[in-house]
């Protein structure tokens, strides 16, 4: 076993202890971030650390036991000297590593190491690179315990221990130090000093009590002054209150035992010894209770800021009084001087008073701003008012429709912690339903505008397409033009120039529509035609003049009639027959066609020269 002295005795342990805490610290640092407790003790030279985890944890052990290994090479530079015994072989020293569950009595992973050779000057690196552990029991065991995961004996960690020691001795020297528990030689220590303090208080309580039989029938004359002592105890506990004052309580009563204190040394007599030395510390006393007089005024100032700052929205004129108050109070406190006893807690309320000051100017600032965005949407409902009165054009609704928003924008921005806030509400609703009435009428126009040039542009291609005989289109896009004119709305600008369109319009498409039915009429005589002239061979050939439609039979067809008519003669009756039935039906048809066309037609022979027949209407 080592021999040191109880002052090595109580660095060791103190060095230990902070070892422990920043090993602890590091472990925190781990991706797991798990709350470990570690204990470290020095035995016979060796390192031992002790690592207890929450039992509902699972640390990684590898992670774990590398991580302390490499905070150990780095940090126990820095407390070999105090941790370590002078004699200790450090190149023999091992690091031995425990890892333990909170509540359980035995550790259940163990892992071993080289700490190195040590140069103590601190002049060169303390550690070498880090060797295998120390036997093949401890590898197998951590190996074991990483595959099983497993509780093990306390009897089975020692005898794997290449230096059998009783695990008992670390915890036993591990659980003080996390009960905090102070050592007994420390406490011995503090013992001695306290007695004799004791005895010693009891002899200065006699002494003085006997002087005090003298002092009392000549106070401050002989000697002793028991006024001038109690006066500056007194001013000593005022200053102690002074220097760790919290609030304006300390300071009141730090004031009352000044005044008291003054009050005691303003009546030790001229004659006195320690005159002199009471005129000194009262000065020094009034002093001090010109400074408290100042900071309490602040106090009383801020009091009543903070009063009067609690109902917001203010106006104006009542947050420049509480920036005022502010202003005032900062003053006080800032005439405190650096270095007096006062001068701390006045800076602490300084950041404070600054602070509230500064909340003060936003809301002045907030309520200029608001008061400013006030005005200028009124100003701006001003001018939409005049736009909206002379507004004929969709380009005049948009320009009133615009303003008003820009009115309402203006009052929507106003915070409701200003006292705009309420009548710029107000205001909201009536210029809300003025945007909107100005809106309508400006969406009115333009849908009236849209529709209106539609119906010119409508009218425009129905005019195109008449010119190419295109006469079914035209018909569609002047009544297309009409039914656009029909959706530009009244009360607008629109509407008149509209209505004037409609009498051209209209006559337009009842032209158009005549020329349509003519052109379909015409189609159908045509068609009519085509069929009456088709077969075999091929009946006739037509042509539609303006005021006759001519049909003149094929040579072909008149060759058939002949054929048949020289059938008949012969005696084939049949074919004459067939032939007759067909002229007859050509004749039907004619007639037909030229009561639906309401135009005569005139029948001529295949070459043109004698008309053999002629219908007219009905």
């Amino acid at each position: 076993m080592e021999v040191v002295t109880c002052s090595k005795t109580l660095n060791q342990q103190e060095g230990l202890q902070r070892l422990a805490h920043q090993l602890q610290d590091f472990l925190l640092a781990l991706p797991q971030a798990i709350p470990f407790q570690v204990q470290c003790v020095v035995k016979r030279g060796h390192l031992m650390v002790l690592s207890q985890h929450p039992p509902d944890e699972k640390p990684d052990l590898h992670s774990v036991f590398e991580a302390l290994e490499q905070a150990i090479q780095v940090l126990l530079p820095g407390f070999a000297e105090e941790i370590f015994s002078p004699t200790t072989n450090l190149q023999n020293s091992q690091g031995k590593l425990y890892l333990r569950a909170l509540g359980q009595k035995h550790p259940y992973a163990y892992h071993c190491f080289k700490l190195g050779t040590v140069k103590r000057d601190g002049t060169e690196t303390l550690f070498q690179e880090p060797v295998e552990e120390t036997g093949e029991e401890p590898k197998q065991l951590e190996k074991s315990l990483d595959r099983e995961g497993k509780d093990f004996d306390l009897e089975q960690l020692l005898v794997l221990e290449p230096e059998p020691e009783p695990e008992e001795d670390l915890l036993a020297q591990a659980e003080p130090a996390l009960e905090e528990e102070e050592p007994e030689v420390e406490e011995t220590a503090e013992r001695s000093p306290w007695l004799l303090w004791v005895a010693t208080g009891v002899g200065v309580s006699v002494v003085s009590f006997m002087a005090g039989i003298v002092i009392v029938s000549r106070p401050c004359i002989i000697g002793r002054c028991e006024p001038f002592q109690a006066a500056e105890a007194v001013s000593q506990e005022a200053n102690k209150l002074i220097q760790q004052a919290k609030s304006e309580q300390d300071l009141r009563q730090a004031q009352q035992k000044l005044n008291e204190a003054s009050q005691i040394l303003s009546k030790i007599p001229l004659w006195s010894t320690r005159h002199r030395e009471a005129q000194t510390l009262l000065r020094h006393d009034q002093l001090q209770l010109s400074q408290l007089d100042r900071v309490l005024a602040a106090e009383r100032v801020a009091n009543e800021a903070t009063q009067k700052g609690q109902m917001m929205p203010k106006p104006l004129v009542d947050l420049q009084g509480i920036q005022v108050l502010w202003k005032s109070a900062i003053a006080q406190l800032e005439s405190i001087p650096q270095g007096t006893p006062l001068h701390p807690f006045a800076q602490q309320r300084l950041a404070t008073y600054r602070d509230n000051l500064s909340i003060i100017n936003q809301y002045m600032a907030t309520e200029r701003q608001a008061q400013k965005k006030l005005a200028a949407a009124k100003s701006t409902a001003n001018v939409a008012q005049a736009r909206q009165g002379v507004a004929q054009s969709i380009e005049n609704w948009q320009q009133v429709q615009v303003t008003w928003q820009v009115a309402v924008n203006a009052l929507k921005q106003i915070p409701n912690t200003t006292t705009s806030f309420t009548e710029a509400q107000e205001l909201l609703g009536d210029y809300g339903v003025q945007l909107a009435i100005a809106r309508d009428r400006a969406t009115r126009e333009q849908r009236a505008q849209k529709a209106y040039q539609q119906a010119i542009n409508l009218a425009q291609k129905a005019e195109g397409f008449q010119q190419r005989n295109q006469w079914t289109l035209a018909v569609t896009y002047w009544r297309s033009a009409l039914r656009q004119i029909e959706q530009v709305p009244e009360n607008t600008a629109s509407y008149d120039p509209a209505q004037r369109l409609v009498s051209p319009y209209s006559n337009a498409l009842y032209q158009a529509e005549l020329q349509l039915q003519a052109a379909v009429a015409q189609q159908k005589l045509r068609t009519d035609l085509n069929l009456l002239c088709s077969g075999s061979p091929k009946t006739c050939t037509y042509f539609i003049l303006s005021n006759v439609i001519r049909v003149q039979f094929t040579a072909g067809y008149e060759k058939a009639l002949k054929q048949a008519f020289a059938a008949g003669q012969s005696g084939q009756h049949s074919i004459l027959g067939g032939a007759v039935n067909h002229l007859e039906s050509l004749q039907s048809a004619l007639q037909g066609i030229c009561n639906n066309a309401g135009m005569p037609i005139e029948v001529y022979n295949s070459s043109g020269t004698e008309m053999v027949g002629s219908f007219n209407p009905n």
